[in-house]
C-alpha cells in the first residue's frame, strides 16, 4: 500500500496497532463468551439439538450471503466506519441472547450477529494490513494471534462462569458492558482512512476471463485454506473420544493442543517470515499443516495425536494472516472487494465441510475423514497460494 499517501498509515504507531489488535481480541471474545455456554442457550429457548443446528445454519447463511456484498460497502464507507460499527453491534448482542426464551428471537440475534462478524472481518483486517505495510517489520500474524488469544481467554471465562454457577444474563451483560469500553477505547486510534494498494490500483483489471479466474482463486483459497482450520480444530475430540476412548477430559485437550500450536505460531510467524521471506514460511507453514493433521489422524496412540494436532495447529497459524494481507494487494481489485470474494469461499467452507466430514466420519472413522477432507484441501489450496503469491508483491 501507498504509505506516503495517507499520515495516518504513513504514522501507523504503537497506539493504532494496539487498537486493531484490541478489536481482533474483541471479535475473537465475542464468539467464544456465547458459544460456551450454548447448552444453557438451548435450554432456555426450548430448542432441540436439531433446533440448534437449523439456527447456527441459518446464522451461517447469513454470513455467506453477506460477505457477497460486504467488501463492496467497506470500500464505499470506510474500514474504520465499518469496523466500529459492526463491533459495537456484535456486542450488543449479548444481553439479547441471554435474557431470550423465543427461538425465533435467538435466530434474528444469531444471524446478525453473522452479519456483524462479516462486516468486522473484512474492516479490521484491511486495517491491520495497513498496519503491517507501514511497518518496517511484518505485525499481521501477530495481530490475528491476538484473536486466538480473545478466543481462548472468553471460551475460559465463560467455562469459570458457568461452573461458579454465575446466570447466563449477568455473564453476558456484563462482557458486553466490558468489550463495548474495549470498541470505544480502540475506536479512537484506528486508521481514519484506507489507502487503495498500489498495485490494484496502477495494474490494469484484467479481461473478462482473467477477472474469472481471480475470483474463483480467490473463492478456493478461502475454502480450503478455512478447511485445514477448522476440520482439525472441531474434530480433534471426537478423534480421541471415538477413535481412541479416551476420557472427556483428556479428549479435550486435543483442542488445547492445536490451539497452542497456533497461537505460538501466530505470536513467532512475523519474526519468521522476516528472517526467512513470507513465501518459505508459507509454504512450510501448509506442509507442516498437513503431516501434523495426517499425524493426528493416522497414528493411533494418544500422545501423537497431541503432538500432531499441535504440529497442525503451528503450522496453519501462518497461513490465513497472510492470506489476508496478500487478498488486499490483487492487481485490478480493491481491498473490499478481494477480501469479500475470500470471505466467501472461507464461509461456504464453514458451512459443507462440517456436513462432509461427519459422512465420511460414519462411514469410516474420525481419523479417516480427517485425512482425506485435509489432504484434498491442501491439494487444491497449495497451487492456488502459489498463484496468489505470484500475482501480488
Amino acid at each position: 500500500m501507498n504509505q506516503s499517501a495517507s499520515p495516518s498509515v504513513g504514522a501507523a504507531s504503537n497506539a493504532t496497532l494496539i487498537a486493531v489488535g484490541l478489536m481482533f481480541f474483541t471479535n475473537g471474545a465475542v464468539y467464544a463468551n456465547w458459544i460456551a455456554r450454548l447448552p444453557e442457550v438451548q435450554t432456555r429457548t426450548g430448542l432441540s439439538l436439531g433446533g440448534v443446528g437449523v439456527l447456527l445454519a441459518a446464522a451461517g447463511v447469513t454470513g455467506t450471503l453477506a460477505s457477497v456484498g460486504a467488501g463492496g460497502v467497506v470500500d464505499r464507507v470506510g474500514s474504520r466506519r465499518v469496523t466500529i460499527t459492526a463491533g459495537i453491534a456484535l456486542v450488543l448482542m449479548f444481553p439479547i441472547i441471554g435474557t431470550t426464551t423465543s427461538p425465533w428471537v435467538l435466530g434474528g440475534v444469531l444471524m446478525l450477529i453473522a452479519l456483524g462478524d462479516t462486516f468486522t472481518d473484512i474492516g479490521m483486517n484491511i486495517q491491520a494490513a495497513q498496519i503491517d505495510d507501514a511497518r518496517p517489520k511484518p505485525v499481521i500474524n501477530r495481530i490475528h494471534g491476538v484473536w486466538s488469544i480473545g478466543t481462548l481467554a472468553g471460551g475460559l471465562l465463560a467455562s469459570a462462569l458457568a461452573e461458579a454457577g454465575v446466570a447466563l444474563w449477568i455473564h453476558l451483560s456484563l462482557a458486553a458492558v466490558v468489550l463495548l469500553g474495549v470498541v470505544l477505547f480502540a475506536s479512537r486510534s484506528l486508521l481514519t482512512e484506507d489507502v487503495p494498494d498500489e498495485a490494484s490500483t496502477a495494474t490494469p483489471v484484467p479481461a473478462r476471463g482473467g477477472v474469472a479466474l481471480t475470483l474463483v482463486m480467490l473463492l478456493a483459497v478461502g475454502w480450503m485454506a478455512i478447511v485445514i482450520e477448522i476440520v482439525p480444530a472441531e474434530w480433534s475430540t471426537l478423534r480421541l473420544s471415538r477413535d481412541l476412548l479416551t476420557s472427556p477430559g483428556t479428549a479435550g485437550l486435543g483442542f488445547v493442543a492445536f490451539v497452542s500450536g497456533m497461537v505460538v505460531g501466530r505470536m513467532t510467524g512475523d519474526q519468521a517470515m522476516h528472517v526467512l521471506g513470507v513465501r518459505p514460511v508459507m509454504l512450510a507453514g501448509l506442509v507442516l499443516s498437513l503431516a501434523g493433521s495426517l499425524f493426528a489422524a493416522l497414528v493411533d496412540a494418544t500422545p501423537a495425536v497431541f503432538a500432531g494436532f499441535a504440529i497442525a495447529g503451528l503450522g496453519t497459524s501462518v497461513v490465513y494472516p497472510q492470506l489476508y494481507v496478500r487478498v488486499t494487494r490483487v492487481p485490478g481489485m480493491s481491498a473490499g472487494r478481494g477480501l469479500g470474494f475470500m470471505s466467501t469461499g472461507m464461509r461456504f467452507g464453514v458451512l459443507v465441510t462440517p456436513i462432509a466430514t461427519g459422512a465420511l466420519a460414519d462411514r469410516f472413522d474420525v481419523g479417516t475423514a480427517i485425512a482425506i477432507v485435509v489432504a484434498i484441501a491442501a491439494v487444491i489450496l497449495v497451487p492456488a497460494i502459489v498463484r496468489l503469491l505470484q500475482i501480488t508483491r
